[in-house]
């Protein structure tokens, strides 16, 4: 059940001051009742225009628009008026949408027709729809399983390998299967982030253990990709950016450290990658843009460029949509980069956009490129 109560000024004017300690409720509040009143595409412009307004949105953009897809659901269920604005903030919004539509449903093989006619319908104005929505459904899987198997709270582990078993009965294409499975270990790795019986389950090699029990490939790649984000936030990343700041350098840099040997050749890249992707969050508003390229020279070389890649994808998919290239031409830019990696950060920025925006709206990606970074069917025609 849901409601909304409004509160106006003595002159009636009910609109939102956010300004405070309780500023991030404040947007929640003012972007929910633009859903409930006008609709989803109406909300996703009003959520751009309040991450325009307030740095501190940035981090949490991709929280927020997750929140605004399970709304939307309950709200409006298959009638939500989708559109292209859904792909913002790294598309969470199909994360949350497809987790209240399995809660209410019970039914995956829908939830994937689901997914295939919004691809058909939107794929043109966001290109990444189905691989979004696929992921959504491991989210709803996982999110099915801890409300209905509270007997197996006892081993969250086991709770995630029934819901990747479920990935696996409705996903044919590896790609797919990844997608769904890392979904499932996403709210895993929020489930004993949170929970104080399982907080031994996120220090050190513990946290790796289960990835390293996964027997196959896409369930492994799905897990080290979740779990490693727990790596790149609290009071480790504030020593890491602290010393960068005072240094230029740091030994915050643990992943090889608890990542079993066998599993490095083909897993700390993309391990790498998803917690430097945390990193590109954070320095959209909270550190300066070349600390984020300064972390990468701490990493072991053969991972530079996963390192790099993570960054930069951390940073388009927080930064204000459609805007992104204006954080973008500011660390590609940026004398800290060389050759080498300002071509990685440009190729990066250019992919980004092509899975995210349509056709139509390349030009204005594009002109902020030199010309000799410009690739071939994206930016040069």
């Amino acid at each position: 059940m849901t409601g909304v109560v409004k509160v106006s000024d003595e002159s009636g004017d009910f609109s939102f001051d956010c300004e405070g300690e309780d500023s991030k409720a404040c947007w929640a509040a003012d972007i929910d009742y633009v859903l409930k009143e006008e609709g989803v595409s109406a909300a996703f412009d009003k959520l751009a225009k309040v991450h325009k307004e307030n740095p501190g949105f940035a981090t949490g953009c991709h929280t927020f628009v997750h929140e605004l897809g399970l709304k939307a659901y309950i709200y409006y269920g298959l009638d939500a008026d989708l559109d292209g604005k859904t792909s913002y903030c790294n598309a969470g919004f199909y994360h949350g949408f497809m987790e209240g539509y399995i809660e209410n449903v019970n039914d995956v093989e829908s939830a994937v027709d689901f997914c295939v006619k919004t691809a058909e319908e939107i794929g043109d104005e966001f290109p990444f729809v189905e691989e979004q929505c696929r992921h959504g459904i491991g989210h709803g899987v996982m999110e099915y399983f801890l409300l209905t198997r509270q007997d197996l709270y006892q081993n969250p582990g086991e709770i995630v390998t029934q819901a990747v078993a479920v990935c696996e009965k409705i996903n044919e294409s590896i790609d797919h299967l990844m997608r769904c499975s890392s979904g499932a270990f996403n709210v895993y790795r929020d489930f004993i982030a949170v929970n104080d019986d399982y907080q031994h389950l996120t220090k050190g090699k513990k946290l790796y253990e289960l990835c390293e029990k996964q027997e196959q490939e896409y369930a492994k790649e799905g897990c080290y990709w979740e779990t490693s984000k727990l790596l790149a936030t609290g009071d480790d990343m504030k020593e890491l950016f602290m010393d960068i700041a005072t240094t230029g350098t740091s030994d915050k840099y643990f992943i090889d450290d608890y990542m079993v040997e066998s599993d490095q050749e083909k897993y700390l890249g993309f391990a790498t990658y998803s917690w430097a992707g945390i990193v590109g969050k954070s320095v959209v508003n909270d550190y300066p843009k070349d600390y984020a390229i300064l972390v990468c020279d701490i990493v072991p070389p053969q991972v530079k460029a996963d390192c790099l890649n993570g960054v930069f994808d951390g940073l388009f998919t927080s930064s204000i949509p459609t805007k992104e290239y204006v954080d973008f031409d500011l660390l590609c830019s940026s004398n800290v980069l060389d050759e080498e990696e300002r071509k990685v950060c440009y190729s990066k920025y250019q992919n980004e956009f092509k899975t995210v925006y349509s056709s139509n709206e390349r030009e204005k990606f594009c002109s902020i490129i030199p010309s000799e970074y410009k690739e071939e069917e994206i930016c040069i025609k």
